[in-house]
């Protein structure tokens, strides 16, 4: 003899998961003090960086694919965007100005 309806035992109802899953999405209990990890065990630098050169490099992709840069400027730009682009505090104005006048988002 059951003791309850058959298909009852399927988990939680569509309301509870509905109302529950905004607010469980919500930062809480994150603040300083429920931190155990350093701010690089968290999110590390390298992921920071590699997120960074992907969406560079898409974006040249995509202007490059568009018509508004040549492969040239591609692939000097291109070359730029990694770590040997940062060498330098000034990009030199003659780039710049080709990047500017071919460019025109």
């Amino acid at each position: 003899m059951a003791l309850w309806a058959a298909g009852s035992c399927l988990g939680a109802s569509e309301h509870s998961l509905t109302s529950f899953a905004p607010s469980h999405t919500l930062p809480h209990s994150s603040s300083a003090g429920k931190r155990r990890g350093t701010r690089e065990a968290r999110l590390p630098t390298k992921v920071l960086w590699i997120r960074r050169m992907r969406v560079l490099r898409r974006l040249l992709k995509k202007y490059r694919d568009s018509k508004k840069i040549d492969k040239h400027l591609y692939h000097e730009l291109y070359m730029r965007v990694g770590p040997a682009g940062y060498a330098h505090a000034c990009v030199p104005a003659t780039l710049a100005g080709v990047a500017l006048q071919q460019v025109e988002i």
